[in-house]
């Protein structure tokens, strides 16, 4: 399946309850998929904007999500779960009601690459209870908690993603083995980089710069 140079948007301002959980983009059992060039726009969708379920193998690359896609503020831009082996690349996704930026959940070997995401709610990346996931080269700016959230998760590795006005720019807890190198991490308001029962991870010439007097690594 190949979703291409499509615009989703809604034809109403109001939410009605026929609509209320329908998201921008929906797979569920889906492998293989190409989802390309892709912009779901400003009040398109009234739950997660990307809905990626047990799904395999696709690639999504090149999408923008604006501000304030949807009614509900505890829902997604982009959401993944149960969903294996996919690549997402060259996102941009502006805040506005955005719980998260890209979440994503019981999912292994995810790739978030080149994407930028500014002024969500919460965590702009959230990787939960997924392993083996690269994220890499992205700007997140402007999150209400934390740039990157590695939450029960294995083996993953960050590089070089710059991170900006951040509650905690990278925040792992318990997780295992991750790998961090290259990262460049400004103005967070309480730490770089935090650290909680957590074991095995790697730093390599990381660049972290906070406010008042919190430390830089904690």
């Amino acid at each position: 399946m190949n979703i291409r140079d499509c615009t989703i948007k809604t034809s109403s301002t109001q939410s009605y309850s026929n609509r209320r959980y329908t998201y921008g983009i929906y797979t569920n059992n889906s492998n293989y998929c190409n989802l390309s060039d892709n912009i779901i726009e400003e009040k398109s969708s009234y739950n997660h904007g990307m809905y990626i379920q047990n799904s395999q193998n696709n690639t999504l690359n090149n999408i923008s999500i604006t501000r304030g896609a949807y009614s509900s503020t505890s829902h997604d831009a982009v959401h993944l779960e149960s969903s294996f082996n996919n690549t997402l690349r060259d996102f941009s996704i502006a805040g506005g009601n955005n719980k998260h930026g890209i979440h994503a959940y019981s999912s292994n070997n995810i790739s978030v690459i080149n994407s930028t995401i500014n002024g969500v709610r919460d965590h702009g990346i959230y990787i939960q209870n997924s392993n083996y996931c690269n994220i890499s080269e992205n700007n997140v700016t402007d999150s209400g908690d934390y740039g990157i959230y590695i939450q029960n998760s294995e083996n993953a590795t960050l590089l070089s993603n710059d991170l900006d006005r951040n509650r905690d720019g990278m925040n792992f807890e318990f997780s295992t083995n991750s790998t961090l190198t290259g990262n460049t991490i400004t103005d967070s308001s309480e730490y770089g980089i935090n650290i909680t029962s957590s074991q095995g991870s790697i730093l390599r010439s990381n660049g972290m710069c906070v406010r008042l007097s919190n430390p830089a690594l904690h």
